[in-house]
């Protein structure tokens, strides 16, 4: 069951970064640069909920609720809301900081709060509402850290 979630995790991961945020691969990278287009292409908008909420708003914090449970489903070390947090914390940045290089895209200080509301949300659903777990593997492991590598990988590979 570990590696069943394991994959699920991964497709996940690599849809949420290569579909659904829209990174550009490599070979729309260097499309780009053969072009003469710049590749930086900042759009920010750094004050919360500047435009009130739409339906975008709830639209991330559903996109993220999948990561929120998967993480204290698979692993241990997410048992706790923090650690959880700060990984969904960590994703939501690292998408809003690359939207920064993707076309048409706002970097958005709403997203990462939407964003991160949606990992406690479904930190909160497998915490206390599912209360089930797969079968872990034994010990500390970075499991959790090689599935976001192979996810970031694959997104950008993807054609």
């Amino acid at each position: 069951m570990y590696y069943l979630w394991s994959c699920l995790l991964v497709f996940y991961l690599t849809m949420a970064l290569s579909e659904i945020v829209g990174f550009p691969t490599l070979s729309e990278l260097h499309r780009l640069t053969q072009l003469g287009q710049p590749l930086y292409q900042p759009k920010l908008n750094l004050i919360p909920f500047s435009a009130g909420v739409d339906l975008s708003s709830f639209q991330n914090i559903l996109f993220f609720v999948p990561l929120g449970v998967s993480l204290p489903v698979m692993w241990q070390r997410f048992q706790h809301l923090f650690p959880t947090i700060i990984a969904g914390l960590s994703f939501s940045l690292f998408i809003e900081g690359g939207q920064l290089f993707t076309p048409y895209r706002y970097t958005d200080i709403n997203d990462l709060i939407m964003n991160t509301l949606g990992v406690i949300i479904g930190w909160l659903l497998a915490r206390f509402i599912f209360k089930w777990q797969i079968q872990r593997k034994q010990g500390e492991n970075l499991d959790w850290l090689l599935y976001f590598l192979i996810s970031l990988v694959a997104s950008f590979s993807l054609n």
